[in-house]
């Protein structure tokens, strides 16, 4: 991209000083979830990490397993059958 790629110091850092609530979206992998969220990331979007996916509800339901090991609130967490 243009702006290159900002990384998880830099997006935790721009979030600290905006009022406004984003989503953290480019790039990500499964490898990248737990530490977004334990280091306080919202919301995260993902696409070809799902959409190439051979199994795509499989996935989700890995990915939405390791976002609930990386957040306090797990409970809080929608159940990605629901969604």
């Amino acid at each position: 991209s243009r702006y290159g790629t900002l990384g998880a110091d830099l997006v935790l850092e721009l979030s600290r000083l905006s009022p406004l609530p984003f989503t953290t979206m480019g790039g990500i992998k499964k490898a990248h979830l737990r530490d977004l969220f334990l280091r306080g990331v919202k919301t995260v979007a993902m696409v070809t990490e799902i959409s190439l996916a051979p199994d795509v509800a499989g996935r989700v339901r890995e990915l939405m397993e390791e976002i609930r090991s990386g957040t306090a609130g797990a409970a809080d967490m929608p159940d990605a059958e629901t969604e």
